[in-house]
Order: C-alpha cells, then structure tokens, then sequence
C-alpha cells in the first residue's frame, strides 16, 4: 500500500488580496478601452422613423451622425483630461491646480449602427440634442412610405 505525500500550503490572505487588487485595476484598464452601445428608442409611423439616444455627459460636438439610404451609425467620444509634462517630469493637469487623487470617471466611446430595411431620406432628416438625449428623426423615402390606394 502507497501512501502518497501531499505538501500543504498555507493560505496567505494577504497574496489573496493582492491577487484581487491586481485582477481589479486589469479589468478597470480595459474599461477604458471599451466602446459603448448606447441606449436607444426606434419608432415608426406610416412616413418616418424616430431614434432618440441617451448619451449623457456629451456636447454635441462629441458627437458625429453617419448616414446613408438604408443605415444610421452614431458615434460619440469624449477624451480623458488632457495632461502635460513640465520640464522638471511631473505630470500636471491642462488649466487646473487641483492633483487627481481617485479618478472613476473616464473616457467614454459609444457607437451604435441601425440598418433599415425601408430606404430611408437623409436628405430630409432633423436632429436635436437635448438634456443628453439625441433625437434624429428619418422620413422614409417617398417611394418607401405608405400610401392609400383608390380602387377602380
């Protein structure tokens, strides 16, 4: 009969602890990375389609709109504070005295694509930004909307 030595180990919380902490700031600087659907609404009537899109925190200006007959992309960025290195290497904040001591907000990329499978008049399209809420409204082609037809 064999009788197979195992070695314990002794558990260390303080390697566990690290082990968290380490895992931890990974995930968060991957986060930074990422890039957001943002949340949307889609409506439809007999003539147009309505999208209003939540991005909080952002200018109009973070925001750029490509479109075409059949999709709608959204996409909206906002870069991080903007920091410069004096001639002695120290790292200050652009315009500000105040030293960052905890950051938890960041840069923020959403992007967002719709497909249309009724063809859509950019042309004639009409966008607001209100209170972070991104309203676009697309008629639909003349040729795509719906018409009443006379019977003879």
């Amino acid at each position: 009969m064999k009788i197979m030595a195992q070695k314990m180990k002794l558990w260390n919380p303080f390697m566990e602890l690290a082990r968290f902490e380490n895992d931890l700031h990974q995930s968060f600087r991957s986060v930074r990375d990422r890039v957001y659907a943002p949340l949307l609404d889609l409506e439809e009537s007999d003539n147009a389609f309505k999208v209003s899109v939540n991005l909080p925190g952002f200018n109009k200006d973070d925001i750029k709109l490509d479109a075409s007959f059949d999709f709608l992309e959204i996409t909206a960025s906002k870069e991080e504070v903007k920091t410069e290195t004096d001639s002695e290497s120290e790292v200050k904040e652009v315009e500000s005295e105040w030293k960052p001591v905890h950051i938890e907000r960041m840069a923020k990329k959403y992007h967002r694509k719709i497909t249309f499978k009724i063809p859509i008049d950019v042309e004639k399209a009409k966008t607001s930004f209100e209170s972070g809420v991104l309203t676009i409204d697309l008629p639909k082609s003349p040729e795509a909307q719906k018409r009443q037809l006379t019977i003879n």
